[in-house]
């Protein structure tokens, strides 16, 4: 993977869940994380792009592949306003790290979801 390329930072789409959790599975290698990678697909396509979506994901590319996400899950109180953004996933691929795409995936996710204050 070519690292002068420009990173890109764009919501996701239904069609790139697969290759997010290719992502998420590259990331948990040597971790004991295959329950939550077992589920993560159906979860991610239900709680992001289903019916009622109760979170968001950005995902950064270079030169067409993804490297790096960030999901939130948005918390609305009764009336409808925003109370507060968790964090849930904040992960870049190791060979994409130091060149600011944690920073530049949680700057864009604070420009494209609606919240008191900022993040």
């Amino acid at each position: 993977m070519a690292m002068q390329s420009e990173v890109s930072i764009r919501e996701a789409k239904v069609e790139d869940v697969p290759k997010l959790v290719v992502v998420m599975k590259e990331l948990a290698d040597g971790e004991d994380l295959s329950a939550y990678i077992e589920t993560y697909e159906a979860r991610l396509r239900e709680q992001a792009f289903g019916p009622t979506p109760r979170i968001k994901v950005l995902l950064a590319e270079l030169d067409g592949e993804i490297v790096g996400l960030v999901s939130c899950t948005v918390r609305s109180s009764n009336g409808g306003e925003l109370e507060f953004i968790k964090i849930d996933e904040l992960v870049v691929r190791e060979d994409a790290r130091g060149r600011g795409i944690g920073q530049a995936l949680m700057q864009r996710l604070n420009e494209v979801v609606p919240h008191r204050g900022r993040l």
